[in-house]
């Protein structure tokens, strides 16, 4: 059974690593390990990985030691056994009282500027320090922009007017990558339609029209 189970995750882990493939192309390890790292470095689930690696250490070690495993491949698999512990308690503990206290908060709004007319709204996600916000991507006669939902760690809208947009670049089936002037960052976005949008904000393109 531990074989078996054993070889379910690896293919769960390698079915989510060919989505994230097919999704972001040659972006998916970075997507994969910005992520990671995104999450592991927020203090709340640092403080409760820790706690809950350090509590299933407390119960697991004991016994093991009694039963005479306390050589050191033993303790590494342990610690290991603890640290996976200790992350889904994080996940399990931490993140449904931030879901909450995120419920009881206000959307956050994408204000338009005077004149400016919104042209297209859809389901989409911006990358912003490795987090993968979800929310919505807006295509304005003036700018591409993000509004994300309240359930994101960092709640900032973000917009880059048409005439600033230097490059656009689509990887992947879903991303699109885009330099900005003035930006030394390239900003990532995942849509559902990346070669129209591409095709609607593109330097060689006109402004963008109704859909």
């Amino acid at each position: 059974m531990s074989t078996l189970r054993i070889l379910l995750f690896l293919a769960g882990i390698l079915a989510l690593l060919g989505t994230m493939r097919h999704a972001a192309g040659r972006l998916a390890p970075k997507v994969g390990i910005g992520a990671l790292l995104f999450i592991v470095t927020r203090w709340p689930f640092a403080i409760g990985w820790l706690v809950g690696t350090g509590g299933t250490l407390a119960l697991i070690m004991p016994g093991a030691i009694a039963k005479g495993r306390d050589s050191v491949s033993d303790f590494a698999l342990l610690a290991g056994i603890g640290i996976l512990c200790g992350g889904g308690f994080a996940a399990l503990v931490v993140g449904p009282i931030w879901a909450l206290t995120r419920a009881l908060e206000p959307s956050p709004t994408f204000e338009l500027e005077a004149g400016e007319t919104l042209l297209d709204e859809s389901p989409g996600n911006h990358f912003l320090n490795g987090e993968s916000r979800g929310g919505k991507i807006l295509l304005t006669d003036r700018r591409i922009g993000f509004r994300p939902h309240r359930f994101n760690v960092q709640l900032e809208t973000w917009s880059a007017t048409l005439d600033d947009i230097a490059t656009v670049e689509q990887e992947g089936a879903r991303f699109l990558v885009l330099t900005v002037t003035g930006s030394d960052d390239q900003e990532w976005l995942v849509v559902q339609n990346p070669q129209q949008i591409a095709e609607q904000i593109s330097p060689d393109s006109q402004r963008p029209r109704p859909t």
